[in-house]
């Protein structure tokens, strides 16, 4: 089974959604807004659950 920390979690997964954003952001903006507000939130999130992380 395939393991990563949060960030890089969250990071693939911000590029995945990025085609779906703008076929919603044509398609529906209001849902657009919200999408758009739960990706800015999602790296802070994933950054807290991981907690402090070592220096790369």
């Amino acid at each position: 089974m395939f393991h990563t920390d949060p960030i890089t979690a969250a990071t693939n997964f911000s590029k995945i959604t990025r085609a779906r954003f703008r076929i919603a952001q044509l398609s529906n903006p209001q849902m657009y807004d919200i999408l758009r507000c739960l990706e800015e939130h999602k790296l802070s999130l994933a950054y807290a659950i991981a907690g402090p992380q070592p220096p790369r």
